[in-house]
């Protein structure tokens, strides 16, 4: 049996779990025991059905996995046109896949508020060293994202993470930079995590870290 199946709602998201999961030592980044995770048997999609279709069938999706798989990742957005927000969200994917036969404490459901973004956005100098970013001496993503009024300086993330995104990487000098899969990849594989302030994600390690738990200290990179 394989250790977790990750169900994702689109190609974008998709491609952040990859690069992240398929980084040598990611558990050492998440706080776990060491797991495997292989992009051809480990992770699907909702083609074609994006978020909602996480929302209502990501039973449906999974069920072929119970067998296979110890546990399962279910991640979406909660920003979607319909959403009924994240308690709603958690509460019918939880009771669906209970009654479909997984038992509680082999899946995690994963709403992040508002978007995928709220974790590819970071503070981090990174981002300005991955793709060539001219922000004007700026030392942050984050101080020159204030100063174009998307990112409020007292919050630890932008209220409009894609928006605030696509500001940036319009910054770069070294070509044309769109908010694409492959890029979402090359961000996740290279990035701290340590930057990532959100509930949604400490939500994923914490769970993680109870499936998997480390077997000697390791810190966060």
């Amino acid at each position: 049996m394989r250790d977790c199946i990750f169900l994702v709602a689109d190609s974008h998201m998709e491609a952040a779990f990859n690069g992240f999961l398929t980084r040598q030592q990611f558990h050492l980044s998440l706080g776990t025991g060491v797991f495997e995770f292989d992009p051809n048997q480990d992770i699907i999609q909702a083609t074609g059905k994006n978020d909602p279709g996480v929302y209502s069938s990501a039973h449906q999706y999974l069920s072929f996995y119970q067998k296979s798989h110890r546990y399962a990742v279910i991640a979406l957005d909660k920003q979607w046109d319909g959403s009924p927000g994240v308690e709603k969200i958690e509460q019918t994917i939880t009771h669906n896949m209970q009654i479909s036969g997984w038992e509680a404490e082999r899946f995690v459901v994963i709403v992040i508020d508002p978007e995928l973004e709220s974790w590819i956005l970071q503070d981090s100098s990174m981002l300005i060293q991955l793709f060539k970013l001219d922000i004007g001496g700026d030392t942050s993503p984050k101080s020159w994202l204030v100063k174009q009024n998307v990112w409020e300086v007292a919050e630890p993330k932008a209220t409009d993470p894609k928006t605030a995104l696509e500001k940036l990487l319009k910054q770069s000098t070294a070509q044309r930079i769109s908010i694409s899969a492959a890029n979402y990849k090359k961000i996740t594989s290279a990035i701290t995590v340590k930057h990532c302030i959100d509930p949604a994600f400490d939500k994923l390690k914490s769970t993680l870290q109870t499936w998997f738990p480390p077997t000697a200290a390791g810190g966060a990179s």
